[in-house]
C-alpha cells in the first residue's frame, strides 16, 4: 500500500497523476494534494452549466474535468484532497461504496475530538455543514476504483460561491450539481494552523495504517506529464466533452435588447439566431460564427480587433 504527498497546485497534473495510478497500478494508493484556484466538474457534467466563466477569467481560476461523475467543485490551496486508488472485486453496484473510503478520514477527525459526522447522504459535516465534496470511479477491465474527495480547511467559500453559479439560460440533460451548505474546518477546535499542516496529519495517520511514503519514479512522471499535456489540460475534454445543450439569453447592444439561440454539439455552435423579438438580425454574423467560432474558444477570438463590434456583446453569453 502507497501514499503520495503531491507536489505542486497544477490540478491538471493532479487529475493525470490519480488516471495514471488507476490505469496502470495493481497497489492500494492513497494521494494526498492540494490545487490552485479551480473549478472542477464532474465527467458527466455540461461546464457551461456549471461554472462563472467570466468570474473564473476574471480571478484566475481555472477550469477542469474529472474522471468521476458527481457534482461540481471549488479548489483553492485552503483545501486538502485526498484520493484512493484500490482494487476491487464482485459486481459494479458494491463497488460504490463511500463509507468504504470515508470511514478512515472521518475516523481520523474524530481521533483529535472534530465532530465530523455523516449526512444521510454520507457526505463528511460539521456541525450539518458539509466539509468534503466525493466521488467515485469504476475501471471495470481493471477491477479498479477511484474515490476522490475535498476538505475545507480555510477555503475561499466566497470565491467558492460565485465561481461555481453559471448564468440562467442553459437547456441540457447533463448531470447538475446539488448546492449544500458549506463550511470550514478551521472554524471548529483543530491543531493546525493550515492546511499543509493537515494534510501532513494525514499522511502520519495513514501510515499508522500501514500505508509506504512513497516517492514517484522518473517514469511515471513522464507518464503523468503525457496525460497531462493530451488529455486534462485540452479544451476538448474539459469543454467538448459536455452533452449536447441549447442556450436562451438576451442581451442588450446600442440600447436595443436582442435575443439569443443556440444549439452547442462537441464545441460546436450548430445553430445559432440573433433576433429582436420581430425578425431575425444580424444574419451575416450568425453564418460566420456556425463557419468558424468554436464554442470553447470564443475567449479567445473575441481579443481579434477585427471582429464585428456586436461579438464582445455575444461572447459571454454562450458560457
Amino acid at each position: 500500500m502507497r501514499i503520495y504527498t503531491l507536489s505542486g497546485t497544477d490540478i491538471y497534473s493532479h487529475l493525470a497523476t490519480e488516471a495514471y495510478f488507476l490505469h496502470h497500478c495493481k497497489e492500494d494508493v492513497v494521494l494526498l494534494w492540494q490545487s490552485h484556484n479551480t473549478v472542477v466538474c464532474g465527467k458527466h457534467q455540461n461546464t457551461a452549466a456549471e461554472v462563472n466563466f467570466e468570474y473564473c477569467q476574471q480571478n484566475n481560476i481555472h477550469i477542469a474535468r474529472r474522471l468521476t461523475g458527481g457534482g461540481t467543485v471549488f479548489h483553492d490551496e485552503g483545501n486538502v484532497c485526498f484520493t484512493f486508488i484500490q482494487n476491487h472485486s464482485g459486481k459494479v453496484e458494491n463497488t460504490i461504496d463511500y463509507k468504504r473510503f470515508l470511514d478512515p478520514v472521518k475516523a481520523f477527525f474524530n481521533a483529535l475530538a472534530i465532530p465530523v459526522h455523516y449526512s444521510p447522504r454520507h457526505d463528511l459535516m460539521i456541525d450539518n455543514k458539509k466539509i468534503s465534496g466525493n466521488a467515485q470511479h469504476v475501471f471495470l477491465k481493471e477491477k479498479r476504483v477511484l474515490h476522490h474527495g475535498t476538505l475545507l480547511f480555510n477555503s475561499d467559500l466566497k470565491k467558492l460561491g460565485i465561481a461555481i453559479k453559471p448564468k440562467e439560460g442553459l437547456e441540457h440533460r447533463g448531470v447538475n450539481s446539488v448546492r449544500s451548505v458549506v463550511t470550514n474546518i478551521s472554524e471548529y477546535a483543530n491543531p493546525w494552523t493550515n492546511p499543509a499542516q493537515m494534510m501532513q496529519a494525514m499522511q502520519s495517520y495513514f501510515i499508522g495504517l500501514g500505508y509506504q511514503a512513497r516517492e514517484m519514479e522518473s517514469q511515471e512522471q513522464k507518464e503523468i506529464q503525457t496525460l497531462r499535456d493530451e488529455k486534462f489540460s485540452q479544451l476538448d475534454w474539459v469543454w467538448d466533452y459536455s452533452p449536447k445543450h441549447r442556450i436562451k439569453r438576451h442581451f442588450t447592444f446600442k440600447g436595443l435588447t436582442y435575443s439569443l439561440n443556440a444549439t452547442i454539439k462537441n464545441g460546436n455552435i450548430e445553430e445559432l439566431e440573433i433576433g429582436d423579438g420581430e425578425t431575425l438580425k444580424f444574419s451575416d454574423l450568425c453564418q460566420q460564427i456556425l463557419g468558424s467560432w468554436r464554442f470553447d474558444r470564443i475567449s479567445t477570438l473575441i481579443q481579434k480587433s477585427e471582429l464585428h463590434p456586436i461579438q464582445k456583446e455575444l461572447s459571454y453569453l454562450f458560457f
